[in-house]
This record gives C-alpha cells, structure tokens and sequence, in this order.
C-alpha cells in the first residue's frame, strides 16, 4: 500500500480516477509488483484489493484497503 500511496501522492484532482488507477497499475507493475484492475475502479496489488478516494479535506487522493 505504501508504493501506491507514494505514487498518487504525485498527483492533483485534474486526473480522473479510472486513468490514476491505469497509471499506477503500469507502474507498479513496471517496479515489479503483481497487480490486476478490477472494474476499472479498484487496483490488486500483490494480493490486496485497494481502492482509490478523492479526499477533499486532505486535499489528496488516498489509497483504501477494502
């Protein structure tokens, strides 16, 4: 969880969130990871399910184990 939180730490609110899941798909699997997407929606990584949250308070995207 931490290498895809550090990823989408790097991005703003101007990206949707099907093409921030896309994106850090193709990059954790660059770095090595076992990933899959489930519904465009959600991300697998290395056997954990995550989704993705537009979190205006914190003014980030954060990454939710589910």
């Amino acid at each position: 969880m931490t290498a895809l939180q550090n990823y989408i730490d790097g991005f703003g609110f101007g990206i949707s969130k099907k093409k921030l899941i896309e994106n850090a798909y193709r990059q954790l699997t660059a770095d090595g990871h076992d990933c899959y997407i489930i519904n465009d929606l959600y991300i697998g990584i290395d056997g954990e399910e995550f989704q993705i949250i537009k979190s205006i308070k914190k003014s980030r995207w954060i990454a939710k184990e589910f």
